[in-house]
């Protein structure tokens, strides 16, 4: 059976509409077509960039079958060539831009990801997002500097002390990043 990404985040969305209704307590005959219509677009505008971000995680890190498979859970994935149309599983990759990638686990323990040394005059960032896809931090040259450094990746929950001379990334609302590291390094 072939599901369309429109598929998925339509069933995705009724199914967390549906939950909505019964943590409400609400009963259908109670609810009226334009209130279910407008819970319904309210649960796909919250719930289809997790839903998205969980079918480009099971291709990256999960689906060895999968063409686009990058590898295990919590290993650097670097690219050996740019990007092109062929390259599915996230919308709008750059076709300028080598890609390194990590499936962020860190739910046992966290991670320690360093950075070495970038020449001065070269440009690269290190993306940190959200199961929703929101960048919370940056590694790079606008934000950390090209020095280098130790990041500690560390889950809401975990609770010790950072390794020493790395620096504190918490993550927020209890997310792994499933898309750590976005080099983009720019000839010059």
């Amino acid at each position: 059976m072939n599901v369309t990404r429109r598929d998925f985040a339509k069933g995705s969305a009724l199914v967390v509409g549906l939950a909505a209704l019964k943590t409400k307590k609400a009963r259908a005959q109670n609810v009226t077509a334009a209130e279910a219509r407008a819970l319904a677009k309210e649960a796909y505008i919250y719930g289809e960039p997790i839903v998205d971000n969980y079918r480009i995680q099971h291709a990256y890190w999960v689906d060895k079958a999968n063409p686009e498979f990058k590898g295990a859970w919590n290993h650097i994935w670097n690219s050996p060539r740019l990007f092109t149309p062929a390259d599915v599983a996230i919308q709008t990759p750059n076709t300028d831009t080598l890609y390194s990638m990590v499936g962020a686990d860190l739910r046992a323990e966290p991670l320690v990801l360093t950075v070495p040394p970038i020449e001065r005059d070269r440009y690269f960032s290190v993306q940190l997002i959200d199961y929703y896809t929101q960048n919370f931090d940056y590694i790079g040259t606008r934000t950390t500097g090209n020095g280098g450094g130790r990041y500690l990746l560390a889950g809401p929950n975990w609770k010790g002390e950072a390794p020493k001379g790395s620096t504190g990334l918490p993550l927020r609302n209890g997310a792994c990043v499933p898309r750590l590291s976005h080099a983009a390094l720019q000839s010059r």
